[in-house]
């Protein structure tokens, strides 16, 4: 049995709800029989681009850019912590003169 590919809309419904709709009926029975195809036929196997071994650009980057971010982190904590200082001063000043 081969089964289509494309869903049939369901027909129209009437406004009269006890008239009997021989199309609907027939649609009915006809998406009752339906089934769904297994996992294993719907799915494709998808074969990977690259192999678990090889190394990539990022893999071979990572230790470089890790440490780059860490001296990017700590001297912008040290500046933000000299910055504070900074602010933390008083802010009148009196100079002294003889």
């Amino acid at each position: 049995m081969k089964l289509s590919t494309t869903r049939a809309a369901p027909p129209a419904l009437t406004e009269d709800p006890f008239e009997v709709n021989e199309d609907l009926a027939r649609w009915l029975q006809a998406s009752g029989r339906r089934r769904l195809r297994p996992v294993e036929k719907a799915l494709t196997k998808i074969e990977p681009i690259a192999q678990p071994g090889d190394g990539t650009f990022l893999d071979a980057a990572r230790l470089p850019i890790l440490l780059g971010l860490l001296a990017y982190s700590l001297g912008q904590y040290f500046f933000l912590a000299t910055s504070l200082k900074i602010l933390l001063l008083p802010s009148l000043v009196f100079f002294v003169f003889r």
